[in-house]
């Protein structure tokens, strides 16, 4: 897993490490495309955006 990908896993719901996820995923979908080029990327991209849209929802909770 992406080292930034651990806020759910670890329970860490700090603003700080959502943030940091955030960027990450976003990072990671740029690097990807965001329609992916083979199955593997398109699952890839599937879970990012699923994880991008946890983290945004979690986000809105808090602040």
């Amino acid at each position: 897993m992406h080292q930034n990908l651990n806020c759910l896993k670890t329970s860490d719901l700090s603003v700080e490490c959502l943030l940091e996820e955030k960027v990450s995923i976003e990072k990671r979908l740029e690097e990807l495309g965001y329609d992916g080029d083979c199955a593997y990327e398109k699952a890839m991209v599937a879970f990012y955006k699923d994880r991008l849209n946890q983290c945004c929802a979690l986000l809105d909770n808090i602040q």
